[in-house]
């Protein structure tokens, strides 16, 4: 049991105002452990956290890090405390880095009881009990460590550029063995999992952002973000190859950037015009009229007349005065507003973009209508997200802006969506049960795809929260190219909903 135990460290990164503190304790610890340890620090500054662990340095605790992540052993335990930012975090081999604030992980702590008050699994579940309801989670992505200075060798630009908002991404090629140069545990034969490289060239600061972004991506939904700093050499020498990419691709780096402030500066004088125009519409439709009174007067009437809204009392006196007009030029004019609420309200409705949903969930089907236009790409987020969950819960909670609807209100957007009337955005049947989704589109019938396929895609085209949504879309349809199930209908119409019970 002694050796199985030593095979099972676990590390601890401290934080505080003047240092980094690496530790490696030589057994299991659980967070319920380090959070004992932490919340009797607090009580008492003169206390070791741990006074029993070996002191290491990043490049190692890094490797423990990884190696976690890799080996999924869920015995030992990799843990940060920031005593500055006041978290507390613990690395989840699945999903990252889980982020609590430290007041609650104290709390929990001290919920949980002394350590001889009860037995160990009691005061674990009441620890855990506790934390639920103050937990937060953060993909905070690994810091990698390199063996050596990265050289031109390593990497090189390929694919396209894209301009997201105000930098300039490029994805780097792998020509160099990263396991040895970062001590990760990527295999380049593992047809399951990939592993992206990003380089990013500011255009405001005019100069190459000091972080590579590295994501291993695997095929069972789980993306594991990385980073790397980047020195002041590795940087220029990333700037020498980013120019020369660009200048093979067409556009030189320094006329990409002219090109950029060019259209800043249109788009600042577009909104300044857009502003000016909307003030002036808003002024042609009401016009306001202020009333100036001296101060005395309003106290002595708050006074004397307690209970009574001024405004209130103001604007029924002006109401008064707009009955004393004749009733013919009062009719025009409620005619006149009638007729301009008519109006908008048919200009809203007609602008309006919704996507209606058939959502089936424990043999159960639900209608649910989603305001403001959700697209395939964005219900395979909504999608993705329900797959990583940390806690059971309905598909519909995961989706932004829905209600429930009735089969009607759903045939309804059905055909009109086969219509193309350019209101509804789309009309998806989502089996939560068999995992798997089914879209109509306007022209070619319904489409078929895997909840996997769909998430996979949705990570791949949303990588970036900067991308421009054009591009987005680019991503998102050729990741999903090949990956459709077999249609469900060969046709356009709505006829798939017609036959079955709703």
């Amino acid at each position: 049991m002694a050796d199985e135990v030593r095979t099972c460290p676990s590390a601890l990164c401290v934080m505080g105002e003047r240092e980094k503190t690496y530790l490696l304790i030589d057994r299991p610890l659980t967070f319920l452990d380090v959070a004992d340890a932490v919340e009797k620090h607090l009580r008492n500054p003169n206390s070791v956290i741990f006074g029993d662990a070996e002191r290491i340095d990043a490049e190692r605790f890094q490797q423990l890090v990884i190696s976690h992540v890799e080996a999924a052993d869920e015995r030992a335990g990799i843990y940060r405390v920031d005593f500055v930012g006041a978290v507390a975090s613990v690395l989840d081999a699945d999903r990252g880095w889980k982020v609590y604030n430290l007041d609650d992980v104290c709390q929990a702590a001290k919920s949980a009881g002394p350590s001889e008050s009860a037995p160990y699994e009691a005061r674990q579940e009441k620890f855990d009990r506790a934390l639920q309801e103050g937990a937060f989670t953060a993909a905070l992505p690994v810091t990698l460590y390199a063996s050596r200075p990265i050289n031109e060798s390593d990497f090189f630009p390929d694919d396209s550029i894209e301009e997201m908002d105000n930098l300039l991404n490029f994805y780097l090629a792998i020509n160099c063995d990263v396991d040895a140069l970062f001590g990760t545990h990527f295999d380049k034969n593992d047809s399951d999992s990939w592993l992206n490289v990003y380089a990013d060239y500011d255009l405001d600061a005019d100069e190459v952002v000091g972080v590579l972004e590295l994501t291993l991506c695997r095929y069972d939904g789980v993306d594991i973000p990385m980073r790397y700093r980047l020195s002041d050499d590795e940087r220029a020498m990333l700037l020498t190859m980013m120019r020369d990419y660009c200048q093979q691709c067409g556009t030189p780096l320094d006329e990409w950037c002219a090109e950029y402030l060019t259209e800043r500066e249109a788009e600042a004088a577009s909104t300044v015009r857009k502003t000016t125009k909307q003030e002036g519409e808003n002024k042609m439709s009401s016009r306001e009229i202020s009333l100036w009174i001296d101060e005395r007067w309003a106290d002595a009437l708050e006074e004397h007349l307690p209970g009574h809204d001024l405004q209130k009392k103001m604007e029924e006196l002006l109401n008064g005065l707009t009955e004393q007009l004749p009733e013919q030029v009062r009719e025009d004019i409620r005619q006149e507003i009638r007729a301009e609420d008519e109006r908008m309200e048919r200009e809203r409705e007609a602008q309006r973009r919704f996507s209606a949903l058939k959502v089936t969930e424990d043999g159960r089907d639900s209608f649910l209508i989603s305001e403001g236009g959700m697209n395939l790409l964005n219900l395979s987020g909504c999608i993705r997200g329900y797959l990583n969950r940390e806690m059971s819960a309905p598909f519909a909670s995961t989706l932004y802006r829905a209600r429930e609807c009735d089969v009607t209100e759903f045939k309804s957007a059905l055909v009109e969506r086969a219509d193309n009337t350019g209101r509804v955005v789309g009309v998806f049947m989502v089996d939560v049960d068999a995992e798997t989704l089914s879209t109509l589109d306007e022209c070619s019938g319904w489409h078929e795809y895997k909840f996997h396929d769909l998430s996979v895609a949705a990570y791949a085209a949303n990588r970036k929260t900067q991308q421009r949504q054009e591009r987005r879309q680019e991503i998102f349809t050729e990741k999903l190219r090949g990956k459709e199930l077999t249609p469900v209908v060969e046709t356009h119409a709505p006829a798939p909903m017609m036959g079955q019970t709703m």
